[in-house]
């Protein structure tokens, strides 16, 4: 899958959670930021109705500008 550009963000979750997914990274040997992408983008795909993640990515980045 092609790689966009990358954004800044700031969100505010739970301690516990966020501590699950640096436990994640640091397991994994993988940065922090690839984790959490990997979650953002497992959150769009259980929650794309079927959608393809490319075409449900492409629709969302269309919208931004």
């Amino acid at each position: 899958m092609a790689t966009g550009r990358r954004e800044e963000v700031a969100v505010r979750v739970e301690s516990g959670l966020l501590a699950g997914l640096r436990k994640i990274a640091e397991d994994d040997g993988r940065e922090f930021d690839a984790v959490a992408e990997d979650a953002f983008r497992q959150c769009a795909k259980s929650n794309s109705r079927g959608r393809a993640d490319d075409e449900l990515l492409a629709q969302h980045d269309t919208q931004d500008t």
